[in-house]
């Protein structure tokens, strides 16, 4: 950089508009790697409550498959994370093979953006009728 010639000594340093265009370019760079990172937090925040209604999800199926049920039936309760959160089971027989029922844990969360659902479900035989047969067609 040119010093400024004051008499005889040169008179060195940054200007005002030097110094207000690297401030200008450091908050550019500040803001950019602040807002990447409270995205990165949020993102983080919501998988961990996904993760957790899926574990509670799967516990309540297990448990559900466990009591054997028979026949329709409609269940919930509280879960124990996320915090807020409830489960509801439902069990009915399924549309197309009478002798299935289908089992759906459904569960509710809250997040910053309002309530996530979150459901899985499996289907099992009903243990109290025949099997179904097959026909051999020879």
């Amino acid at each position: 950089m040119a010093g400024l010639y004051k008499g005889k000594r040169a008179i060195s340093g940054f200007t005002l508009l030097e110094a207000l265009v690297a401030t200008t370019i450091l908050a550019v760079g500040l803001v950019a790697t602040v807002s990447v990172f409270a995205a990165s937090l949020k993102a983080r925040s919501l998988a961990k409550s996904y993760e957790d209604a899926r574990l509670e999800a799967e516990s309540v199926l297990a448990l559900v498959l466990e009591s054997e049920p028979q026949k329709p039936f409609t269940r919930s309760g509280a879960c124990r994370a996320p915090a807020g959160a409830a489960w509801e089971a439902r069990g009915e027989t399924d549309a197309f093979a009478s002798h299935l029922l289908r089992i759906e844990v459904t569960v509710r969360f809250p997040s910053a953006g309002g309530w996530r659902t979150l459901v899985i479900s499996t289907a099992q035989a009903d243990r109290t009728s025949p099997p179904v047969q097959q026909k051999n067609e020879s």
